[in-house]
């Protein structure tokens, strides 16, 4: 089985043809005992939670409208004249019936695609099963899915997008399986299988379909920091609860506890507000010991006071880094302090001079760099997400610890970049993020943990992991990126919304 890697693509697109989830009323959810099942690509066959259903309608192509189109699904490029585009084959093409045939063209950035949108449940687990076939060429297959905040149609925004590209020109069929999880506050999710355009290029697919594997939560417990800084007094914990799908708690409660070493130190039962939440206020006070892990408990209660289910959210609280100050100066131990001014990398290590001149302070790298960059003056961003995989992957959790024992009291290193623009790269980023930063910190007291993260809608999840946060509304701008609208009030605003995000304590670069 080849290998699915993440790529970002910034592609924004209207999603149609809703399609519902149907799901057994005697399910119950259980959020603190489902069993881990692992994102991404997998070649374990899960089997549907009881009572669900495929979410796909018409997967494998074989019901067509009479413009000869498979019914439920959109496209782009249908038969273009010049062959290129989407068309529907069967015979000797198709695996079984019919079957989609992408075939690349000359249009930049005019992937072929065959698209459908169908609802999901807040953190369920699903899995998609996809058959391709390609036979030589460049040009990657993939699947992306665009998750969406609301039902459609009507959605304008869309919450997070994830790519997976497909490795394959073995000229066989072959299945694919990978399993994603529905953000908490998704409804919806647009599934598109494409080509990325490469004249000549030539995909198919057929016999696409997603199940829901574990069951969803019907209830998310997030607290305004995952690590305090002793500077802040205040803490709240906010219960979110999809009465949507969950009824049953409309007009309940939730009842919350401050746990210390698993014991109760505050308690309060709140009742769920018409905005479906429910808040719990406490002084980080009762964060007595740095480093430690504390838990917030919630238990899920009906209007009658059923008991409906129960989670947890740990909590921490951390000095802040030695060499970090508050307003965003770097000053490592007898150095005078610096303004972080950051460069991705240097094309070669010939640039580092030039970046010096440019008035560049920090460049992108790891150990490899950190001699070179020195002599200039220059300090290192020590990047620890290789393949895209979050510093506290599990794959690389090891690694990750490694590198930041032997470097942490390193005048060299900047800070520790945990992960480029995670809620465009990762399925569900938070938990993640979370033991990214906290296995570094337990280690390091010196340096910062660093994220960038393009969306603005994400900067305050984003900040709950980092301890600086880049932002990348790029400049200069052209008419092909963006419309050209970019320019330096609306780097100036995005800067604004991320310092906002942090409740001005964390520094933006």
């Amino acid at each position: 089985m080849k290998k699915l890697t993440a790529i970002i693509l910034f592609v924004m697109l209207s999603l149609s043809s809703l399609s519902g989830v149907a799901f057994a009323e005697n399910v119950k959810v259980t959020a603190m005992v489902q069993d881990v099942i692992e994102d991404g690509l997998t070649e374990k066959k899960l089997e549907p939670v009881a009572g669900t259903e495929d979410l796909i309608r018409n997967g494998g192509f074989d019901e067509l409208g009479d413009d000869g189109t498979p019914l439920h699904w959109t496209s782009r490029c249908y038969n273009m004249e010049d062959g290129t585009g989407a068309s529907v084959v069967k015979g000797a093409e198709a695996r079984n019936g019919n079957a989609i045939k992408l075939v690349g063209g000359d249009i930049p950035a005019n992937y072929p695609f065959v698209q459908q949108t169908f609802s999901t449940m807040g953190k369920a687990t699903y899995q998609m099963s996809v058959w391709i076939r390609k036979d030589g060429g460049t040009a990657p297959c993939t699947v992306k899915l665009e998750f969406w905040p609301e039902m459609l149609p009507g959605a304008t925004t869309v919450m997070e997008a994830n790519t997976f590209s497909i490795a394959t020109t073995s000229g066989d069929w072959q299945e694919v399986l990978f399993n994603f999880v529905a953000p908490f506050t998704a409804k919806s999710v647009g599934l598109l299988a494409r080509l990325q355009d490469q004249k000549g290029d030539t995909v198919y697919f057929d016999e696409i379909s997603v199940y829901m594997v574990r069951p969803p939560e019907s209830i998310d417990i997030k607290t305004d920091a995952n690590f305090y800084y002793p500077e802040q007094t205040d803490g709240v914990a906010t219960a979110t609860v999809l009465t949507d799908f969950f009824p049953e708690a409309i007009g309940g409660s939730v009842a919350f506890s401050f746990l210390d070493d698993g014991k109760v130190v505050l308690e309060e039962e709140v009742k769920i507000d018409e905005n479906s939440q429910a808040k719990f206020h406490f002084k980080t006070e009762l964060l007595k010991e740095l480093k430690k892990e504390y838990q917030i408990h919630g238990v899920l209660k009906s209007a009658d006071g059923e008991v409906l289910t129960e989670t947890e959210e740990p909590l921490y609280k951390f000095n802040r880094p030695k060499f970090l100050k508050a307003d965003g100066t770097f000053q490592a131990d007898g150095e005078e302090p610096i303004l972080p001014v950051i460069t991705y990398s240097a094309w070669t290590e010939a640039y580092i001079p030039y970046m010096k001149e440019a008035g560049i302070t920090v460049v992108q790298g790891n150990h490899g760099l950190l001699e070179k960059t020195a002599e200039h003056g220059i300090k290192t961003l020590f990047v620890l997400y290789p393949d895209m995989k979050a510093a506290g992957d599990p794959d690389i959790v090891d690694w990750t610890r490694e590198m930041v024992t032997k470097y942490k009291d390193d005048p060299r290193v900047y800070g520790w970049a945990i992960m480029d623009e995670p809620y465009l790269n990762l399925l569900d980023p938070h938990d993640i993020l979370r033991e990214s930063y906290r296995v570094i910190r337990e280690i390091d007291d010196n340096h910062p943990v660093y994220i960038c993260e393009a969306s603005a809608n994400h900067y305050r999840e984003a900040f709950k992991n980092c301890d600086v946060l880049c932002i990348d509304p790029y400049l200069p701008a052209t008419q092909g990126y963006s419309g050209g609208q970019m320019n330096t009030t609306h780097v100036y605003e995005m800067t604004q919304k991320a310092r906002a995000a942090s409740d001005y304590l964390k520094p933006v670069v």
